[in-house]
């Protein structure tokens, strides 16, 4: 069949509650995670997808949307009286003439979606070249109604490995067959399709993700100053990983300074953050993994981590903000927490002697000995710990025995949540558990760093032996099942009974193994805030299969002399090792020489 109009559509009406209470002042199209509202990447795409025209329903503030689109051609906005959901939304663009002739096609997309424009034209095609009534993009994951692919035919299928990826396209004729009023796109439209085996499933060969949560929506912000889209940044730079005019940039992710913004010196940034247009961070603030909202500012020694910080909302002096979504100009100043760093007083070197103090580290399945050593030793050294676990009551009871009574950084969760919850996250999980762990937590994980601690080991009569990995190691197969992470390799040598005995020290090189050269040297950096601890590059991720193969040896070794040993280089001298690494030491961070 020959090319037909094509005709896009922006799904915008819903109030994004899973937002809240942001999305109470401000429609979740128009949050920005890197500069550009969402809904202005969306008709972006559709644009580059060939669509003529672009209309957008909009219902939730819907007078915010129709005043941002006011004057960008080729865009209609729909408002929306009664909320229609996802098909009724359709129906009435269709009624009321805005989705071209009957031979028309309409591509749709949702605002909180960030998709690669070449999968839109890509669905549109195929409509075109086979002839079918809707094309729905598909990918890998585990969100319900799930799919199998019958040839290019979508059918329900809820062991399925595909999942909708939020774009689709149909015929505009199509619509005349429904009713007005409330209905879903699943039901209205997929659902006929593919009771009928009509529905095309087309894999997306570009990144796609939902930017509706607060975790997602800083994946899409991390995302988006990576390049995973070929959407430009707005006016503005990206901050070298240095020390610029005095303020501290850590190597954990970009840092983007939009046309505008003020980093005051001695503010301290571990990306990925956004500080969008007139955001302030002043002197002494530490901000990571966060967005900066227009007008919005981080006084003077606070701290935000994991947070999207709305249009005009403020951080209190000293106050410590986390995972939070904060609205901005009207309300309420964010009530202060004091965290252990903040109560010392303002001493801004004091605050930046160390980044350790600022980081939050996800421990994923660290019940066990090598969780619980390294647990205790990074919250020494001042992170903040969420030690996880498949059952979040596990986790407490086994933190309390841990603590002992001690006051230190570390709680127990579960998995899910320490996933969520971390800058970094670690993995020291059986590996039998780990394939079934990180395909429920990837959505959480997104981009992050990741850390994997586990030792795939197998016993017989004769001792312990590596096993063979598919992927090559256990951190190969944590990277494939995290394609958007940037996962490392390390402490496999470290004792997990010297780690537990905070009065000695380690007395161990830590060998760090990835493909990343910023999430590498995080985590050699991160290794020396272990006293007796040097972190070491040790190549490319590859090279994990013999890490983790010879903790075996170590093992060996370990029992047949009942001894705690480790691993230790000779010949490599610190001006040496500090000379090659990258790595933010203290004197990049700003601290005292």
């Amino acid at each position: 069949m020959g090319a037909s109009q094509v005709i896009g559509f922006c799904l915008a009406a819903g109030a994004g509650e899973r937002l809240a209470p942001l999305t109470r002042a401000v429609p979740k199209p128009l949050l920005a995670p890197a500069g550009r509202p969402l809904l202005e990447l969306a008709c972006d795409a559709l644009e580059k997808a060939g669509a003529e025209r672009v209309v957008v329903n909009a219902h939730h503030v819907a007078d915010a949307i129709a005043a941002y689109l006011d004057g960008r051609p080729g865009v209609q906005v729909a408002r929306e009286p009664v909320l229609l959901g996802t098909g009724g939304g359709l129906v009435g663009a269709r009624r009321a003439g805005l989705l071209g002739g009957d031979d028309g096609t309409v591509v749709v997309t949702c605002a909180d979606h960030v998709v690669d424009p070449a999968d839109l034209a890509m669905l549109a095609a195929a409509l075109a070249r086979t002839g079918a009534p809707a094309a729905m993009g598909v990918g890998v994951g585990h969100m319900a109604p799930r799919f199998r692919l019958d040839g290019d035919r979508a059918a329900p299928d809820q062991d399925g490995p595909w999942t909708a990826a939020g774009l689709f396209a149909l015929r505009a004729a199509l619509l005349d067959q429904l009713e007005p009023g409330y209905s879903t796109l699943v039901d209205a439209v997929l659902e006929p399709c593919w009771r009928r085996g009509e529905l095309l499933g087309l894999p997306m060969r570009g990144a796609w993700a939902d930017a509706g949560t607060l975790d997602r929506f800083l994946a899409v912000s991390a995302g988006l100053l990576r390049g995973r889209w070929p959407y430009p940044l707005p006016p503005g730079r990206l901050l070298p990983v240095d020390r610029t005019a005095g303020t501290a940039v850590a190597p954990t992710g970009p840092v983007f300074l939009a046309a505008g913004a003020v980093l005051e010196p001695g503010a301290l940034v571990a990306g990925p953050v956004v500080l969008d247009a007139g955001s302030s961070v002043e002197a002494g603030a530490f901000v990571t993994r966060s967005v900066i909202g227009p007008g919005a500012t981080v006084a003077g020694g606070a701290t935000v981590t994991g947070s999207v910080l709305g249009p005009g909302a403020r951080v209190e002096a000293g106050s410590t903000t986390a995972a939070a979504l904060l609205p901005g100009a009207g309300a309420p100043p964010v009530a202060a927490r004091r965290n252990r760093v903040a109560s010392r007083g303002p001493d801004v070197a004091q605050r930046r002697h160390s980044l350790a103090e600022q980081l939050i580290l996800g421990l994923l399945g660290g019940t066990g000995p090598q969780g619980r050593g390294l647990a205790l030793r990074f919250a020494v050294a001042g992170h903040r710990v969420l030690l996880g676990s498949r059952n979040a009551e596990r986790a407490r009871s086994v933190v309390a025995e841990l603590l002992a009574g001690r006051d230190l950084p570390v709680t127990g969760v579960a998995n899910a949540d320490a996933a969520a919850g971390a800058d970094i996250v670690f993995l020291v999980c059986p590996f039998e558990g780990q394939a079934a762990v990180l395909q429920d937590l990837a959505a959480a994980i997104g981009d992050k760093v990741v850390v994997d601690v586990i030792n795939p080991l197998g016993r017989d009569e004769r001792g312990v032996y590596p096993l063979d990995i598919p992927e090559g190691s256990g951190a190969e197969q944590a990277q494939a099942l995290l394609p958007h992470a940037r996962v490392t390799a390390a402490f496999h040598h470290v004792p997990p009974r010297l780690l537990a005995n905070l009065d000695r020290e380690v007395d161990c090189d830590v060998l760090v193994a990835g493909d990343d050269p910023e999430a590498k040297a995080l985590v050699v950096w991160l290794a020396d805030q272990i006293p007796g601890c040097r972190g070491i590059d040790a190549g490319a991720l590859r090279l994990a299969r013999q890490l983790e193969g010879f903790t075996a040896v170590i093992v060996s070794v370990n029992r047949r002399y009942r001894i705690h040993a480790g691993v230790r280089l000779t010949q490599l001298s610190e001006d040496k090792r500090r000379g090659v690494a990258s790595r933010p030491t203290g004197s990049e961070l700003g601290a005292p020489s």
